[in-house]
């Protein structure tokens, strides 16, 4: 798993990995989709609790502040 920023400085990306301690990959999108033969980045957002369940999708672009509030919610 790794996760691309496309909007975000990388300061806001770098905060946000910190934040929430992720484990896998996070940078900017500077061509690594394209590195990788990915034809597009998915604007698709599954939020997933610890247990498996499907907790929310969000299709379409996401902010910042969406993102951390999904990610605030299925770690509680």
């Amino acid at each position: 798993m790794f996760a691309l920023f496309d909007n975000s400085t990388k300061e806001d990306v770098a905060d946000f990995a910190g934040v929430f301690q992720l484990t896998f990959p996070v940078g900017k999108e500077n061509g690594i989709a394209k590195a990788v033969g990915a034809k597009g980045l998915s604007d698709i957002v599954v939020f997933i609790s610890r247990d498996g369940e499907l907790i929310k999708v969000v299709g379409g672009p996401i902010s910042y502040a969406a993102l951390s509030a999904g990610i605030e919610e299925i770690l509680e």
